[in-house]
């Protein structure tokens, strides 16, 4: 769409308002509480067993898309570079790049959104727990494929075949936690029912915190290692966050 893309998001946030404005009213009780109350009943909440063991599983994967789908991924594919070892490196480059970049990324983000359709049709067949660590899964066998793709070697693309496949198996995989994860903070909220408002805004922190930190980690791991930085990365965040899925896992053991 060129330039006319800005106009077409104008109109999709305009869409966005008139769905607020036309949706029904709803009395909203609002407590006023001073800023020690509401504090500690923030500290009770991280408190509670099962969102603290959560929490850092829930800030590294968000920070993933700090990692992927900020302005360092599109850096490294665009820009040209001396670096043959790492195909990856500036293999959009060239004559409409930018074009190229989008319609990667837009592809990606389209196939990415059809399999959380997907496994939001069947999220209530498969405990939220497993599906979560199934994600953890998909996320390593996306490293795999990526650094694959990204140090085949000159002339060698048939390996494609091979490593694509991979790829979308691992993003199909890994795609499974959002939703998972979304459903097991509500169930988490049934504990703190009274403060359900202040674990949501908690939910919202903690994704702000993930994907500014892989944003900023993002960047220093490319400049270092350039796209093998972004896998690097990618693999210390799913390490933390598989330890922290393994602890809750043992908690919720414990709890059953």
């Amino acid at each position: 769409f060129g330039r006319y893309a800005f106009a077409l998001l104008a109109l999709l946030y305009l869409v966005v308002v008139l769905c607020m404005l036309l949706s029904p009213n709803i009395i909203q009780v609002i407590e006023q509480g001073r800023i020690r109350t509401l504090g500690i009943r923030y500290l009770r909440i991280i408190r509670t067993p099962r969102l603290f063991i959560f929490i850092p599983a829930w800030i590294c994967i968000n920070a993933l898309i700090g990692v992927w789908i900020g302005p360092q991924l599109t850096f490294i594919l665009s820009k040209h570079s001396s670096d043959r070892s790492q195909q990856l490196m500036g293999s959009l480059s060239g004559a409409g790049a930018g074009h190229t970049v989008s319609l990667v990324l837009g592809a990606y983000v389209l196939f990415f959104g059809l399999c959380l359709l997907f496994w939001a049709f069947f999220l209530k067949n498969i405990p939220r727990l497993n599906l979560m660590l199934t994600s953890i899964t998909g996320i390593y066998l996306a490293c795999i494929a990526l650094a694959g793709i990204n140090h085949r070697g000159v002339g060698n693309d048939l390996l494609l075949l091979i490593w694509i496949p991979l790829l979308m198996v691992g993003i199909f995989a890994e795609s499974s936690f959002a939703p998972s994860a979304l459903s097991y903070l509500a169930d988490i909220s049934e504990e703190v029912a009274k403060d359900r408002g202040l674990l949501m805004g908690l939910y919202s922190i903690f994704l702000g915190v993930g994907q500014l930190l892989g944003n900023g980690l993002g960047g220093l791991f490319a400049k270092t290692w350039g796209f093998d930085g972004l896998i690097f990365l990618t693999v210390l965040f799913a390490f933390i966050a598989l330890i922290s899925l393994l602890m809750l896992f043992r908690q919720e053991k414990k709890l059953s």
